[in-house]
């Protein structure tokens, strides 16, 4: 493809920006700096006269080749004839143009170190005078616009007017901004296409795409600039601007066969021609590793200079260059492994689903793809940086783009690299780097910002991958300006156009909130093939195991028994970590790391000279090797049935444990044992919040379920005000109940049967919760209760007769007064408070009268009554003068309330 400079019929006005301090090279192995390179492409696409202008540093005007410095003296002798002007030396100084030899052509142009060496971008100049061949170092800005409008308008040369820092009118104070827009404004509206091929460039190095928005934005009538350079959607306009990014892989080439042909300082590189692409793709990979970390790393001048160094090093003349010389240049940057990236991702456990989905890319590539045939560039001194790249036949091969779930810790980012290098290989992807890009790096902090730093992100991954980790961010709630939701829709339409935009976006995030991202844009979710939507599971226990004891081993510490101390039993440890795991947050190979790391701390700090590794060296995380199943979870079972009532509860608790030791006695997995749905129905203070929390610690001890987390929430948090919002709030709270208990209370209000306020939203939560039970792997991971009066529970059942088939109904029946009275005798023991002889004898007859009443409330009842006698204890303890310690805290019959007092109490 070529540049938008062939085509001035279009547009006569351009803007150059980015890396323009860079080294440049052309296929005739020609290095220069960016002036002198786009001096030679402009002549060898026809431009006869280029004329340069700066105001900095009293450069001025000047030109780059004899042929425009002829002309450039012709036309300034013409002007001084025609104004009688006398030649003033001191105003300007001429040079006599000069012939420049080949030799001398091919000669080296000094280029700056580094970026920041370049100063302002002036300093070429000054590094290579000759080959500035004709220069008018005192012309004004004013003088230079005028003859520039009548460079313009001249017919008789194809001409180009390059203005080499277009910062000047911000910096200049000489530089009057009015005579500039009135350039470009002259240049825009009155030259027709059929007028003639004259340009005008206008250069701006280090500046960025947000940059110039920026300057554009902050500057008396912008806006001249900005609606020429940019499009109404914020973005940089590609018909009239050019961004200068890091060297592709045909200069990075050019480099290789410059110092293996020209050499430096007398060494030349010496390479197998079989392995140039192969070294060139190291380079421009690792290249951009280094990028990544130290600014400029990735330029040209840097590849250069890091080759060059390595040939001084050798004391040969000829250098060997092959990859392991590259990675070792490159190891500090170096990420990525030696080995082949597809095996790796394919042998790396735990990345077993995209692996197989890669795979099924490749062979569906191999099978489409033809002979890769490059479209021929004839301009030998053009380079892809100005041009554009290649067209190839992978160009007909749609990239597609990915979306990986997965939380910490399981290795997204590394594979968003790996699928990079393979598509790159694969001749997918003809660059194959990894642009990482985060919010800060897409959102913007005014109006148009955010798409002009997210377009410049997409270009700088062109022909490669644009990973963008935590993207739920992108919809991140609160931003009162919404930036952050204007970057997903910039990069909508970015998906939708693979021909001006080719690359891979992968975008990466915990599996909830990318959910959440992909159901509120509908648009950015149909960008991705359903089977590109890949969840990385969280690492199973055995992987788990192999990370932390590597972790362990590599410092030379091991688990060996000591003595009486225990060995600790690892596999117990790692299934009960990953079995009760927080599924939300859990760092995989991360956490690992860090376990890894504080046991490491520990042992040392027994001053063990052997490195061994205790079960106490595992601190809080020592619980995990308790094994789960009906030994363990003997205390709470005897505190269930040592409770008062709660006999369906008890029969339910008792099955689950007969089915866990039948599992262990056949040799099977508790986790296999499903924990069940369940209706718990009773009347107030029957105990259905509390059997429900010591269910759930029951269900953990015994091994069905994976942790002892108890989410209790009532049925209107499930409900939504919007439509919408009934469906996520149910999904989230039934997703966080995995593995756990989720309890329901007032179940009843979900009821659209007899209740019709809100009757969609609650028909919408019913049937998502249904749905959610049906599903196989649920009814083995969650339990799900929901809780409610008897008689109200019934309009619930009329709404969904589904429930009643899916929920077993366990009944909580009303205490009996000798029930009510042992719980009040567990408060007072529970508290500390002794029993005196015949309170059981006047209180059992009490709570025999309360149960008539309709607001009797069971336990509710027995710690009311509780809390009532405790406090004329206390007021009968502090008007006694003289009474012993044990007295303080014994209930005595006169402590006791009166029967219209105790009625009075619960609200009879």
């Amino acid at each position: 493809m070529g540049s938008i400079l062939m085509r001035p019929k279009q547009n006569k006005i351009f803007l150059i920006y980015g890396n323009l301090d860079d080294m440049f090279l052309t296929g005739d192995l020609v290095k220069s700096n960016f002036r002198f390179f786009l001096n030679r492409y402009l002549k060898s696409i026809g431009y006869e006269q280029i004329v340069f202008y700066s105001g900095a540093r009293n450069v001025g005007k000047f030109v780059l080749d004899d042929e425009s410095a002829v002309l450039a003296i012709r036309k300034n002798q013409a002007f001084r004839k025609q104004t009688s002007e006398p030649e003033k030396p001191k105003r300007r100084r001429i040079l006599r143009p000069h012939a420049v030899s080949q030799e001398s052509a091919r000669r080296t142009v000094p280029v700056p170190d580094s970026p920041k060496q370049s100063g302002n971008g002036e300093g070429e100049e000054g590094q290579a005078p000759e080959k500035m061949i004709y220069k008018q170092p005192k012309i004004t800005p004013v003088e230079f616009l005028d003859e520039a409008k009548k460079m313009m308008s001249d017919t008789t040369h194809k001409s180009a007017v390059v203005f080499t820092f277009f910062q000047d009118f911000l910096t200049d104070p000489s530089a009057p901004l009015q005579p500039y827009l009135e350039l470009v404004s002259y240049l825009w509206d009155e030259y027709s296409s059929e007028s003639n091929e004259n340009i005008c460039i206008f250069l701006a190095p280090h500046m960025s795409g947000a940059d110039l928005g920026r300057m554009f934005d902050g500057m008396e009538k912008g806006s001249v600039f900005r609606n020429r350079f940019f499009n109404a959607d914020g973005t940089v306009n590609k018909r009239t601007t050019i961004e200068i990014g890091l060297p592709g892989i045909d200069e990075i080439g050019y480099a290789l066969d410059h110092l293996r042909i020209v050499g430096e300082q007398g060494r030349h590189l010496c390479f197998c021609q079989l392995e140039r692409k192969k070294l060139v793709s190291s380079l421009l990979y690792l290249s951009r590793e280094a990028e990544k970390h130290e600014n400029g790393s990735g330029y040209l001048y840097a590849i250069y200079n890091t080759l060059s160094d390595y040939m001084r090093s050798t004391e040969k003349e000829k250098a060997v260059l092959d990859e392991a010389v590259i990675r070792k240049l490159y190891r500090r940057y170096q990420k990525a492994e030696e080995e082949n990236p597809f095996e790796k991702l394919r042998n790396t456990r735990g990345w077993e689903c995209v692996a197989d989905r890669i795979e099924e890319i490749l062979k569906d590539y191999r099978l489409k793809k033809g002979a890769c045939r490059e479209t021929t560039v004839t301009n030998g001194f053009s380079n892809e940086r100005i041009d554009g790249m290649a067209e190839t036949d992978a160009g007909e091969y749609p990239v597609p783009h990915f979306v990986l779930k997965g939380n910490p810790g399981v290795g997204k980012t590394t594979i968003a690299r790996l699928i990079g290098r393979i598509f790159y290989e694969e001749g997918i992807l003809r660059l194959g780097n990894t642009v990482e890009a985060k919010r800060d790096d897409l959102v913007g902090m005014y109006v148009g910002e955010t798409a002009i730093k997210t377009t410049e992100c997409v270009e700088r991954a062109r022909e490669g991958v644009l990973f963008i980790d935590d993207a739920y961010s992108l919809l991140e709630k609160g931003d009162e300006h919404n930036y952050p939701k204007e970057a997903i829709d910039t990069l909508v339409p970015i998906l939708t156009n693979p021909q001006r935009y080719r690359f891979c976006m992968i975008m990466a995030g915990y599996p909830q909130p990318m959910e959440e991202l992909l159901a509120m844009n509908f648009g950015l979710k149909s960008r991705f093939h359903e089977r590109n939507i890949l969840t990385i599971e969280d690492y199973k226990p055995e992987l788990l195991q192999e990370i932390f004891v590597k972790q362990c081993e590599k410092d030379g510490f091991h688990f060996e028994q000591e003595e009486q101390t225990q060995i600790p039993d690892l596999d117990v440890f790692f299934e009960n970590l990953y079995r009760q795991r927080d599924r939300d947050h859990f760092g995989n190979a991360r956490d690992m790391v860090a376990l890894a790391d504080e046991v490491k701390r520990q042992s040392s700090l027994r001053d063990d000279k052997e490195k061994r590794i205790r079960r106490s060296d595992f601190g809080e995380a020592e619980k995990y090797f308790v094994k789960p199943g009906a030994g363990s979870a003997g205390e709470i079972y005897d505190e269930l049935t040592q409770s008062v009532g709660m006999k369906g509860l008890k029969e339910i608790i008792s099955q689950k444990r007969v089915e866990v030791l039948f599992a262990q006695k056949s040799g099977e997995s508790a986790e296999n044992i499903c924990p069940g749905y369940y209706f718990f129905v009773g009347n107030p203070g029957t105990g259905k919040s509390t059997s429900a929390a010591m269910f759930a610690k029951c269900l953990f001890q015994l091994g069905i379920v994976g942790t002892s987390r108890f989410y209790s929430c009532t049925a209107k948090d499930l409900i939504g005000q919007y439509v919408g919002e009934t469906d996520k709030k149910t999904y989230d709270l039934l997703q966080k109940s995995m593995n756990g208990v989720l309890f329901i209370d007032e179940a009843y209000s979900l009821s659209y049967a007899d209740d019709l306020s809100n009757a969609g939203f609650k028909k919408e939560a019913v049937e998502q919760m249904i749905a959610f039970m049906d599903e196989p792997e649920h009814r083995k991971k969650c339990c799900i209760i929901l809780a409610g009066y008897e008689k109200d529970m019934q309009g619930l059942y009329r709404s969904n007769s589904g429930m009643r088939s899916r929920i077993e109904e366990v009944r909580f029946d009303d205490y009996s007064a000798g029930e009510t009275y042992a719980i009040f005798e567990n408060f007072c023991k529970q508290n500390g408070f002794a029993i005196a002889q015949g309170v059981k004898e006047i209180y059992i007859p009490l709570f025999a009268e309360l149960k008539k009443s309709e607001y009797f409330s069971n336990g509710r009842t027995a710690r009311t009554i509780y809390e009532k006698t405790v406090i004329k204890l206390k007021r009968r303890v502090v008007e006694e003068a003289d009474i012993t310690e044990a007295d303080m805290y014994l209930i005595t019959p006169g402590d006791l309330l009166e029967p219209a007092e105790a009625m009075r109490m619960i609200g009879i």
